[in-house]
This record gives C-alpha cells, structure tokens and sequence, in this order.
C-alpha cells in the first residue's frame, strides 16, 4: 500500500468488518490497518469509522489503538443487512 498525500483526507470503513471479528482473518485484518496506518507520515487526515453497536473491551482496544496512532476514530451505529425490500 502506497503513503496518502500530504493533506489528502481519508476515511477508512472498518465497523463491516468488525461483524466478522470472530473470523480467524479479523485478527490479521485489524493489524494490517494498523501496520498501515503506521506507515502514514500524515495520520491525522485519517478517520476510521468502528462499529458502536455493540459495547465490548474488544472494540474499545480498537477505538483506543487506532487513537493512539492520532487518527480520528468515529463510532457507527451499523444496520443490520435485510435481504428482502
């Protein structure tokens, strides 16, 4: 994965793939992000959205760890996916 620009803003969606933290590939998913995100020269201009349904100390070590890094980290309600209309 390649650095963001200086002053570009991004936002990254992880709360969809906080549903799956109980698959075995959460794990390395999450410390990919992080790994990356520790690579940036400009993690300020990152926000990261998390999933806030659900409380649990294992999203607040998330919220917390990706805060550390200085991103700015926004808890999302998420909406369970219906598969009828």
């Amino acid at each position: 994965m390649q650095p963001i620009a200086d002053s570009t803003p991004l936002v990254i969606d992880f709360s969809a793939m906080q549903h799956k933290n109980t698959h075995p590939s959460f794990s390395s998913e999450l410390d990919a992000l992080v790994n990356w995100i520790k690579a940036q020269p400009r993690r300020r201009h990152i926000t990261v959205y998390v999933r806030s349904s659900i409380v649990s100390a294992s999203n607040r070590k998330i919220q917390s760890r990706l805060q550390s890094l200085g991103c700015t980290v926004i808890a999302r309600a998420t909406m369970p996916v219906s598969s009828s209309c």
